[in-house]
């Protein structure tokens, strides 16, 4: 894999994989924060990403896997963000998002990338909630 691209890979729940997930979410529920796989105790991110996953194959989900390199392209942070290019331009040159510049090349983080799409999806929650705050003021349905 070549630092501006990502691998993805699609997997699809069989009959099978769901009886399966099925039996390991009821083992990861029943087993509270004491989870181990193959002697090793999960922490508290892995198991709740394993558990997600598992969540989605029982009910016939498909999941899809990824690796994305430290460093990206602004084409592959822009699709990561889901805005335009120009938009993530926009972005980086008022200085919202760190970048580098090789040559004629702008480079991202991923963890700024995917930082600054946390900080994104925050404010819109935040903003949904103050506009349903204010539908239960005025009494809207």
């Amino acid at each position: 894999m070549t630092p501006t691209t990502t691998a993805r890979e699609s997997l699809f729940a069989t009959p099978r994989a769901q009886q399966e997930a099925h039996a390991a979410a009821e083992l990861i529920a029943d087993a509270g924060s004491q989870v181990t796989l193959d002697g090793v105790e999960l922490g508290g991110e892995i198991r709740e990403l394993l558990r997600q996953i598992i969540s989605i194959v029982a009910e016939g989900g498909t999941v899809t896997v990824g690796a994305m390199p430290e460093v990206i392209t602004t084409t592959v942070a822009a699709e990561l963000l889901g805005i335009s290019r120009t938009t993530l331009m926009k972005h980086v040159r008022a200085g919202d998002l760190p970048s580098t510049r090789t040559g004629s090349h702008t480079k991202l983080r991923r963890d700024d990338v995917l930082a600054f799409r946390r900080e994104r999806l925050r404010k819109q929650r935040d903003a949904l909630n103050d506009l349903l705050a204010i539908e239960d003021q005025l009494g809207i349905e």
